[in-house]
């Protein structure tokens, strides 16, 4: 249901089934009623927006932070450094992060001062399952709302993106609760991660360290100096609000 450009809303799903499933009453015979129809996909989106110009160079640096067990690709602008989509694929679901007015289709009126970065979701019949979703009667706005936040989140598109040096000494200032020699632990790993050095998977110190910098919101790529544009404000896409926000440094 709904385009590219303007998605249904949850109320409007079964109504507009049951009008398809009557249309073709008239050539195929039914076995079962509209509400009970096995879901064989399901795209799940929200809306972004973002100071325009700024979109672009965002999704640049979010295309170059791993996901948990998920293949990245992007498709970069053509007239500027800039990336316009960034996908995180697996075998049971697809996500996206793209400049929504970059779409030909794109329906809504563009602003003069802002642009729309929409994150999408994509479910197929067996990630569906495991989740309790088989038919369109079990969709339920808290239950997908839910869904799509993890996914946003496993994706990492939640991770803030700018100046490396900026994203670095918030995340020394808020992690408080660590000792002085696991900051410099989760660093000193990041820092051998980010140069190809390589380090036995099963060590327990090395894995200590690896999930206290993914508990950070850090990656290799945020200690190589360089890989995001040092002038970039640090900034996130900031799922409850619905906008790509610039944080203030750390109090």
């Amino acid at each position: 249901m709904g385009t590219n450009s303007v998605a249904a809303q949850l109320d409007e799903v079964l109504p507009a089934a049951q009008q398809a499933w009557q249309h073709a009453s008239d050539l195929v015979t039914w076995d079962g009623t509209p509400d009970a129809a096995a879901l064989m996909r399901l795209d799940l989106v929200r809306d972004f927006t973002a100071p325009r110009g700024v979109a672009a160079p965002h999704l640049a640096g979010l295309s170059r932070i791993a996901a948990q067990r998920a293949k990245t690709t992007a498709h970069h602008a053509s007239d500027g450094p800039g990336v316009e989509t960034v996908y995180r694929k697996t075998m049971r679901w697809q996500t996206r992060a793209y400049l929504r007015d970059a779409i030909p289709s794109f329906e809504a009126p563009r602003l003069a001062s802002a642009e729309t970065v929409r994150f999408e979701l994509q479910m197929r019949s067996r990630a569906l399952r495991e989740n309790g979703i088989a038919t369109l009667q079990d969709l339920t706005a808290p239950d997908l709302t839910m869904l799509t936040w993890r996914h946003f989140q496993r994706s990492r598109f939640n991770v803030p993106v700018g100046d490396p040096e900026a994203k670095l000494r918030r995340v020394m200032d808020e992690t408080t609760e660590l000792s002085a020699s696991d900051r410099r632990g989760l660093l000193g790993q990041l820092q051998l991660d980010a140069i190809g050095w390589a380090c036995p998977a099963k060590d327990k110190t090395v894995q200590k360290y690896r999930r206290l910098a993914a508990q950070s919101g850090l990656t290799p790529a945020d200690v190589l100096q360089g890989v995001i544009a040092d002038h970039c404000p640090l900034r996130h896409l900031d799922y409850e609000k619905g906008s790509l926000r610039t944080l203030s440094p750390a109090a």
